[in-house]
């Protein structure tokens, strides 16, 4: 993903580190710098909008997960908020 000024260019490397390049543009030559590691996730290899970065570049919300999880299912719940 992109910070928003597009100066930076943030990836997940294959061990799941979440990694930062600076960018930099003049007309039509890119300038990237050295990768440098921000923080260790638990994003899988493939896929994409398993995190989401703000237009600044200086947080990042990420989906983690957590193992399995019970889902329950409430039908007709709204019957019992006439009582």
């Amino acid at each position: 993903m992109w910070r928003r000024d597009g100066k930076e260019l943030f990836y997940v490397a294959t061990d799941g580190m979440l990694m930062a390049v600076d960018v930099k543009s003049s007309g039509s030559d890119i300038e990237t710098g050295a990768p440098r590691p921000l923080f260790r996730t638990s994003l899988f290899r493939h896929g994409w909008n398993q995190y989401a970065v703000t237009r600044d570049g200086s947080r990042f919300l990420v989906l983690d997960p957590v193992g399995e999880a019970e889902v329950a299912v409430v039908l007709n719940w709204t019957a019992g908020l006439g009582q």
